[in-house]
Parts: structure tokens; C-alpha cells; sequence
């Protein structure tokens, strides 16, 4: 079985205006977990915990963050809340299980992305590999599991260990609050991460930043290959127009697109590569889907002194 070192921060995943919070948490700043003296290791934790503990991200969300080094080296981050379903119980089972909003591992390099899943289901009896992103049967090769007994947890598996944070490893930063969703489009309105599908055929997710002159950077992790390219571009005329590149290792796409003005939710236009005109959109990807799937069951949780 895997070796795997596991820090377990928990806190809330951001709301609309903080949606990139996750983001500022990067894999540099879930290297030096083990190190810091705000985190607290811990041998599992019940679920029944998750909503109680204290939030480190932002205040009222009730989603908890884990931070997670697996056997091989890979950093993974991933929040995750408790939910109940009904039907379980009327068929004589526990009815809990846990959501895992978002799942995000680095690979032992730190260079690029691993993983990257959102919305799935842990149920008793299954587990989670984090250098799939998918929730795996208990026994196989998972990095974390549910067990339902005794009020439901969440265990390392092997000998992982799991760390309680106090506070978020990295603060907000300046981009994470600085989209709006109505009036005159700004720069700050096209930061944050998106679906891009170019000509049903070039697929991956897009990850914008851009400073207050209007010069944006960024990542690309292509579907087909896993690999990170890097992204550089500039916010045009009129205020909702950017043109970008994708610096793949033979080619360089240009993208001309437009962010939409009411919702800033997508962004879609022309991908022009070797001279040749391609559409594509970029759907900004949402941080609270998933939140009306199941009902949260926040039970009777101990305080976060009980998690141990």
C-alpha cells in the first residue's frame, strides 16, 4: 500500500466574490505545511466535524479545505462538506456522505497539473486516489477514505498523516475580490479560471490573471496531453476584448474573444493557428456548483478539538 503524507486543512471554500481563494492557495504554499507551527496533526476525522471547525478561508460557507502530499510526492488540495441523503435512510443505511467540491493535485515536480475534478460523491466504503482525482473502492488505491461507522470519518490510509490548519497557508489576494458581474468591464473582470474548448477539439482549462494595465498571464492544462503551457496576452478596446496566446511547444495559437458584459461568465471568439480561423469558448468555471445537489447534514459536531 501507497505511503502517503497527508495535511488536512479545513475551512471554506470562497463565495463569488472570493472565487479564486482556492487559486492563492498554491502548490509552494501546501509545500511548507508540515513546517508551519498552525497546523496540528490529527489521526482522522469525523465528519460530523467538517462544518464546525474553523473556517480559514472565508466566513459562512461551510466547505473544508485538505491539503494533501501523497506516497509519491504529489500535492493535492481539494474542499469538501457533509451531506445526507435521504434515501439511504429509508433504506436502513447511513445516509451521510461526503461532497468533494473541487480536487486539484500538483505532481511531485510542481510543474502543471496532476488532476483536477469537481463534484463527486464519497460514499462508505470508497475512497479517493488523488493522483486519478476519482473516488476508488476502499482497498485499492485510494489516499483517503469514508468509513460510516461510529458517526462517519475520514481516514489516511496507510501510514498517511493528517494536519488541522489555523489559518489559510496563503492570504486573499488582490484579484480574488475584484470582479464585478455588472456595469463598465474592468481588467480585473477577466482573472479567474475557465473551460476553453477551441473547434470541438482543442479542450482544457484556461486560468486568467490579469494586472490593472491590462496585460494578462496565465496557465492552459491541456486535456489530450495533461501538460501546462503558459499564457500571455493583453485586455484591447473596446474594455471587453482580449487577445491572448497559448504557447504550445510547435505552435502558438492567438485567441481574439470578447468577455460577455452582463454575468462575465464566458468568454468566445476566434482562435487563429498556422492561419487558419477556429471558434472558441471559455466558460468560467463555477466554484459553487454542486452546492444544490444534496442537503447539508451539519449533525452534532464536536469542536475542532474533538477531530483528534
Amino acid at each position: 500500500m501507497r505511503r502517503t503524507l497527508v495535511m488536512l486543512a479545513l475551512g471554506c471554500m470562497a463565495a463569488v466574490a472570493h472565487a479564486d481563494h482556492f487559486d492563492d492557495q498554491t502548490v509552494g504554499d501546501l509545500a511548507k505545511v508540515p513546517e508551519v507551527d498552525y497546523a496540528k496533526k490529527v489521526p482522522q476525522i469525523p465528519v460530523s466535524a467538517l462544518s464546525r471547525l474553523p473556517e480559514i478561508l472565508v466566513d459562512g460557507d461551510g466547505r473544508a479545505f485538505l491539503v494533501v502530499r501523497t506516497g509519491e510526492g504529489n500535492w493535492t488540495k481539494l474542499t469538501l462538506s457533509l451531506a445526507n441523503w435521504p434515501l439511504l435512510a429509508e433504506k436502513g443505511k447511513d445516509s451521510k456522505f461526503v461532497i468533494v467540491h473541487r480536487l486539484v493535485t500538483y505532481p511531485s515536480d510542481q510543474r502543471g497539473i496532476a488532476a483536477d475534478n469537481e463534484n463527486i460523491y464519497l460514499f462508505d466504503g470508497f475512497g479517493i486516489d488523488l493522483e486519478l482525482g476519482q473516488i476508488v473502492p476502499a482497498g485499492t488505491s485510494e489516499d483517503l477514505r469514508y468509513v460510516a461507522e461510529k458517526g462517519g470519518r475520514l481516514e489516511p490510509v496507510g501510514e498517511t498523516e493528517i494536519y488541522l490548519l489555523g489559518k489559510a497557508p496563503s492570504p486573499p489576494s488582490a484579484r480574488t475580490t475584484a470582479r464585478s458581474v455588472q456595469g463598465p468591464v474592468k481588467a480585473s473582470d477577466f482573472t479567474g479560471a475557465y473551460r476553453l474548448e477551441a473547434d470541438g477539439r482543442w479542450m482544457g482549462r484556461l486560468v486568467l490573471d490579469a494586472d490593472d494595465d491590462g496585460v494578462l498571464s496565465g496557465s492552459f492544462v491541456s486535456d489530450e496531453t495533461g501538460q501546462t503551457y503558459d499564457v500571455e496576452g493583453k485586455i484591447g478596446n473596446p474594455a471587453n476584448r482580449a487577445t491572448f496566446r497559448i504557447e504550445f511547444p510547435r505552435t502558438t495559437p492567438t485567441f481574439n474573444g470578447h468577455l460577455w458584459t452582463r454575468g462575465r461568465t464566458r468568454l468566445a471568439g476566434i482562435m487563429t493557428m498556422e492561419e487558419r480561423p477556429f471558434g472558441f469558448v471559455a466558460d468560467r468555471l463555477s466554484e459553487k456548483k454542486g452546492e444544490d445537489e444534496a442537503s447539508t447534514d451539519g449533525g452534532d459536531a464536536p469542536p475542532a478539538s474533538d477531530a483528534e
